[in-house]
C-alpha cells in the first residue's frame, strides 16, 4: 500500500513529535528513553528529515555537515511496523538532495542499513577505521 508522506526539515517545529520519535528510537531497541529536552537537544544540533503522516511521526534521519566538504550521516530510523515501505528511501534521496556534493560518511549497523547505504552510492571504506568514545557519566 503506497502512503504519502510529509518531509519535515530543521526549519520546521517538531516538538508535537518528540513523542514519536521517542517511540521510534525505543522499537528499533535503542535505549529505554529519549526525554523531550535532550531529543530537542540531538535535534537542534544536527540537520534532520522527519518523515510524518497524518497519525504522526513514522522515520527520521539526523546528521551533521559542514556544508562544503564533509558530512556525517548519523542515522536513519524509521518505526519497526513500517520498514520496507519506502519511508527510509525517501529519506535518503530527500538528504542526497539538500546536502550536495560532499564527502558523506555513514556507519551500518545491520545489513539492512548496508543495504540502503549501498543501494544510494556508498560503499564500503576498507581502510577507514572507526573510533569511539562514550560520554562519561556525570
Amino acid at each position: 500500500m503506497h502512503q504519502d508522506y510529509a518531509i519535515l526539515k530543521r526549519q520546521d517545529n517538531i516538538d508535537a513529535y518528540f513523542k514519536d520519535i521517542e517511540k521510534i528510537y525505543v522499537s528499533n531497541g535503542w535505549g529505554s528513553s529519549y526525554p523531550e529536552g535532550l531529543l530537542r537537544q540531538m535535534f537542534s544540533a544536527s540537520y534532520y528529515l522527519l518523515a510524518t503522516t497524518t497519525s504522526g511521526a513514522v522515520g527520521f534521519l539526523r546528521g551533521f555537515t559542514d556544508g562544503a566538504m564533509v558530512t556525517h550521516l548519523s542515522e536513519i530510523v524509521v518505526d519497526p511496523g513500517l520498514q520496507r515501505r519506502g519511508i527510509g528511501r525517501l529519506l535518503m534521496q530527500k538528504f542526497l538532495q539538500d546536502i550536495g556534493p560532499t564527502t558523506i560518511y555513514a556507519e551500518a549497523l545491520n545489513p539492512q542499513a548496508a543495504l540502503l547505504l549501498q543501494r544510494h552510492g556508498f560503499g564500503e571504506c576498507r581502510n577507514l577505521k572507526v573510533y569511539s568514545r562514550k560520554k562519561e557519566p556525570g
